[in-house]
């Protein structure tokens, strides 16, 4: 067995899952008793493993000792074939992106959308990137060609 103590996580998820079976505390000392063997029956002193029985004992899923980042989760999630939702950060880019140029109205955004998505809005967090690489490639077009046409008003 582990000598690593539990985590906050951990503690977390045994009294909610505790809490969801109608468990109160001296309900889930016995059952902290039971799983450590007749060790202690203190939640405090349980070990990860120990914690991690008593989730399994109580319907949850075990925690794992690896800490994985966001992009690695993501990453996973995405191979899985897990769509993303659109956050607001996402629409929030999308949206300065978009109206950085003065002449552009949310109708002609809702349009582009319709366009690129088949849909007014974009739902996930792919469909989001899509418009937003769209965008960047407008905002980058029109800078072009507003440097051309400067150039040639400069040689007349």
């Amino acid at each position: 067995m582990s000598k690593q103590m539990k985590t906050t996580a951990q503690n977390r998820a045994i009294f909610g899952l505790g809490a969801k079976l109608g468990c109160g505390k001296e309900e889930l000392r016995e059952l902290a008793y039971d799983v450590t063997g007749g060790r202690t029956d203190a939640l405090s002193k349980l070990t990860f493993d120990e914690a991690n029985g008593m989730i399994q004992r109580l319907g949850g899923r075990p925690f794992t000792k690896t800490f994985n980042s966001r992009r690695t989760e993501n990453y996973h999630r995405q191979k899985a074939g897990v769509e993303t939702i659109v956050t607001t950060e996402h629409l929030e880019k999308l949206s300065k992106l978009w109206f950085a140029k003065p002449h552009r109205t949310a109708e002609g955004l809702e349009a582009l959308c319709q366009r690129i998505n088949k849909t007014p809005k974009p739902r996930t967090a792919k469909e989001c990137s899509r418009v937003i690489e769209a965008i960047k490639s407008m905002n980058k077009r029109d800078q072009t060609f507003s440097a051309f046409k400067k150039d040639d008003k400069e040689a007349a």
